[in-house]
């Protein structure tokens, strides 16, 4: 059984969230790892990419056997699928999708793209980035915020992805709906996949990927690699989920609350306005006004 769904991001717009409500449907088969990031042969900016590119590379060049063999569908599974940010930017990813899965649905998760794209900043700050302060980045058009911008440019990779798959085929879903209804945002997205939509995850509400900073921004950069590497070193199924579980351990050894400031208002006035055919074009397919987009 392939995959009959796929969600391409945003990052940092609630992915890992539904990850974990679509992992816990008894109907729902997922990948064997969050963000495969098989869809496009892009070297990752912590590879020694081009730094306005992806944080990780893809997985194009090991072929569509090794993506099958990432799933492990059974027989009361209606719908299996995968979770990957960087496709939503990625500019062959879309193409790809379509050659290895036309029928394939698409899921786009959306927040504001002025919230989104400042906490990608500090995301990648608690990966252990080293990166000028924000506002400077701004002025300067820094290339890994100039890659933020681009992501958030939501206009511009929704219509790629709509050249390719009809838009009943297309769920776009907002991070406002998720945190303030989850239980009808995960509704509407079961029911999109064709599994049994009334069911209630018994994780609803519980806040993932909570931000946190590293303790040792060189450890977190090691594990940020080896989380990325585990397939390279073993292709055991078991093993790779102990190592995983060990990882993320190492995680939560290496992190501790991170709070960080608000945006300027006048940084997000100024990028607001950059954004207004992003959010014009979102409003027009969704059919709703969205205010906090625009204030």
């Amino acid at each position: 059984m392939l995959p009959t769904f796929i969600c391409v991001g945003a990052a940092k717009a609630g992915t890992t969230t539904l990850n974990n409500y679509l992992d816990i449907h008894p109907e729902v088969g997922l990948s064997l790892f969050k963000e495969p990031d098989f869809f496009h042969n892009e070297l990752g900016v912590y590879d020694g990419g081009k730094p306005d590119g992806p944080p990780s590379s893809g997985h194009y060049y090991r072929g569509f056997e090794w993506y099958k063999n990432l799933f492990r569908p059974t027989p009361e599974m209606k719908a299996i699928g995968e979770i990957s940010t960087a496709y939503i930017a990625i500019q062959d990813a879309p193409q790809l999708i379509y050659n290895h899965l036309p029928n394939v649905q698409i899921i786009f998760c959306l927040r504001d793209p002025v919230a989104r794209l400042y906490s990608h900043y500090w995301e990648e700050r608690k990966a252990g980035r080293k990166s000028p302060p924000f506002d400077e980045m701004v002025r300067s058009n820094h290339p890994r915020f100039a890659y933020y911008y681009y992501v958030s440019s939501y206009h511009l990779h929704i219509k790629r992805y709509l050249e390719l798959f009809p838009t009943e085929k297309v769920l776009i879903t907002l991070f406002d709906d998720l945190r303030d209804n989850p239980l009808q945002y995960i509704q509407e997205v079961y029911n999109f996949i064709g599994v049994n939509h009334k069911f209630t995850p018994p994780n609803l509400g519980v806040k993932s990927n909570i931000s946190q900073k590293p303790k040792s921004a060189v450890f977190q950069r090691l594990l940020t690699w080896l989380a990325t590497a585990r397939w390279e070193l073993t292709t055991d199924y078991w093993l790779y989920e102990w190592m995983a579980i060990f990882g993320r351990w190492l995680v939560r050894l290496n992190s501790r609350n991170l709070t960080y400031p608000p945006l300027p208002p006048e940084i997000r006035r100024s990028l607001v306005y950059e954004f207004k055919e992003t959010t014009k074009v979102v409003e027009s397919l969704l059919q709703r006004e969205l205010t906090s987009w625009k204030n």
